[in-house]
């Protein structure tokens, strides 16, 4: 089959090592519907009974599965079958991966759009002692990537990857990112843990979306002091909450849509980035002693070690109008 593709040159590649279905479904909604929020398209090679409960999440964020495969903005594709379909002789078939993968990846991205995909296949297969075979299948999922623009969110039970380190670590090492509760459920109870790149050679990042409501701003805070009590890292949950407070806010403000909140953190560092599809550059006021807003830039500049912005473009179809969108995401740094 050749060398494994790394990750060097590809789009987000995340794995994250659940402990129970529901977990994982809110996780991967929490993908999706971050993709969704910035026009991409949302593509679910899964299994039925992950299907409905990953829609049901789905549902949380405003968004109608049924709907959104009808306009062609969720794509559906049967795991189980998909992976037999990728076989020859019994075993994984690079070319037929390529045909069948890469042809529906090309279906929905082909045009310009991107996509944001969650793959079940690596699960099946590592569960039915394939363990070779999910790596390399994953090393495809790379080399796909460098192909067409897609991000991509992969799934395994954390018990079930525990009793193979060098597997795992394998595993990690063709992901640009690794989430979960791996460093304090799994990691910490395992005896030669330290074989493992975690957490200080390893991202760990989780994101969630939020909807232009009332309740926005304190629900990304909640879903902040969450990711940081789960991470070991409540030393910086105020200063985070009140980071990301400000920048909620902002883009409430200036955008007046939904807005994505992305966690990332080593044991040293913890970064915040919140998008909108807003173009409007983080402006630095002057406040009268009197006012009652207008310091949110200041706050952040004041709590973070460094922080700054990116504009960006998403065109294609599933832009707003068809036409050019543009967006921003406005990040912080914080150190432990």
């Amino acid at each position: 089959m050749g060398p494994l593709t790394g990750v060097d040159n590809i789009c987000r590649h995340v794995v994250d090592f659940y402990g129970d279905d529901a977990q994982m479904a809110r996780r991967v909604a929490e993908h999706l519907a971050g993709g969704h929020s910035r026009g991409e398209v949302m593509v679910m090679v899964v299994t039925p009974a992950h299907r409905v409960q990953i829609e049901r999440e789905l549902g949380r964020f405003g968004i109608d599965a049924a709907k959104a495969a009808s306009s062609g903005t969720l794509v559906h594709s049967d795991a189980g079958e998909t992976l037999a379909r990728l076989m020859s002789g019994g075993r994984l078939d690079q070319a037929r991966f390529y045909s069948v993968v890469g042809g529906l990846m090309e279906s929905v991205v082909g045009t310009g759009a991107r996509a944001c995909a969650y793959g079940e296949m690596v699960q099946l297969l590592w569960e039915a002692g394939r363990v070779n075979e999910a790596i390399a299948l994953e090393s495809l999922w790379n080399e796909l990537a460098s192909r067409f623009s897609f991000s991509l969110y992969c799934a395994y039970r954390s018990e079930a990857t525990c009793e193979d380190l060098d597997a795992m670590r394998a595993i990690c090492d063709l992901h640009t990112d690794v989430v979960g509760d791996l460093h304090t459920d799994v990691v910490g109870d395992l005896p030669d843990a330290s074989r493992l790149r975690w957490p200080q050679e390893t991202w760990q990042t989780c994101e969630a979306a939020f909807s232009p409501s009332p309740e926005a701003a304190r629900s990304a805070r909640h879903f902040v002091a969450a990711a940081l009590s789960r991470w070991n890292m409540e030393a910086l949950s105020d200063s985070a909450q009140l980071v990301v407070t400000e920048l909620g806010t902002n883009a409430l403000r200036h955008a007046r849509s939904p807005f994505t909140v992305h966690l990332s953190r080593t044991s040293a560092k913890l970064r915040i980035s919140v998008w909108a599809s807003c173009s409007e550059v983080p402006e630095w006021r002057d406040a009268a002693p009197d006012a009652t807003s207008g310091r949110g830039i200041a706050v952040v500049h004041a709590l973070a070690d460094s922080w700054g912005w990116d504009v960006h473009a998403i065109e294609g179809d599933h832009a707003e109008g068809g036409s050019r969108r543009t967006g921003k995401d406005v990040w912080a740094e914080l150190s432990t």
